[in-house]
């Protein structure tokens, strides 16, 4: 079992998250998505409504960034 996957969120990520567009009916590919920037845009992108890939190897902290973005946007 993978423990959930939290990180802090800049106070300025919140302007960013707003201001973006709807992203429904988009796919949106995102490399090194485990921690950092790559899990933020990944995320910031599925709850704007697309449809993540998230590219990386197979690892226990993939999955569980993997759990954590699925319980953001289902």
């Amino acid at each position: 079992m993978c423990a959930q996957l939290t990180l802090p969120v800049p106070a300025r990520f919140h302007d960013f998250e707003k201001d973006l567009p709807s992203l429904e009916g988009k796919i949106v590919c995102v490399t090194g998505c485990t921690t950092g920037t790559g899990f933020i845009a990944a995320r910031t992108a599925a709850k704007k409504g697309a449809h993540v890939v998230m590219l990386n190897r197979q690892s226990a902290r993939a999955e569980a960034a993997e759990k954590s973005l699925l319980e953001v946007a289902p």
